[in-house]
């Protein structure tokens, strides 16, 4: 499906974007675990790279949208699955994480368990949002709980 079908997509030109980043620096050709993909944005950009994207996504709703993108997508909260068997223990260049590691109970363990599935010269990119910026307290301090769907500043 062509980028500018769906709702968002990656302008690889915002370099100053948390999605631009993940997919700058994820790189191209790259075997990739995305964890929580949301709608599939990066996944598709990714994709549109030469990388074959694998997802695990909690939201079904979510996951039959990532699923146009991704070579393979697991529905599942990542921290109740058996990660020993995900994906038939494929191993993978990139794990990334796109701000959903500031939302588990124990990201530690995911990511210690994960890593152990990076190819030898594998790496992770994790975006974690700065609730410590001074805009983002401010806003809070003056009253401003935006509230989404998903939770505070989500």
């Amino acid at each position: 499906m062509p980028l500018e079908m769906l709702s968002n997509h990656v302008d690889l030109s915002m370099k100053n974007n948390s999605r631009t980043q993940q997919v700058i620096l994820t790189g191209e050709g790259k075997e990739v675990l995305e964890v929580g993909p949301g709608e599939g944005i990066v996944a598709s950009a990714l994709k549109d790279r030469g990388c074959r994207v694998f997802c695990v996504e909690k939201d079904p709703e979510l996951a039959l949208k990532a699923s146009r993108f991704a070579e393979e997508i697991i529905i599942g909260d990542i921290e109740s699955l058996d990660l020993s068997q995900l994906f038939r223990g494929r191993l993978f260049d990139v794990l990334l994480f796109g701000d959903v590691l500031e939302h588990m109970v124990d990201p530690l363990r995911i990511l210690s368990s994960l890593a152990m599935r990076l190819k030898p010269n594998g790496y992770v990119v994790a975006s974690i949002p700065n609730i410590g910026h001074a805009s983002a307290r401010l806003h809070l301090l003056s009253g401003h709980f935006d509230y989404q769907n998903v939770g505070l500043l989500d």
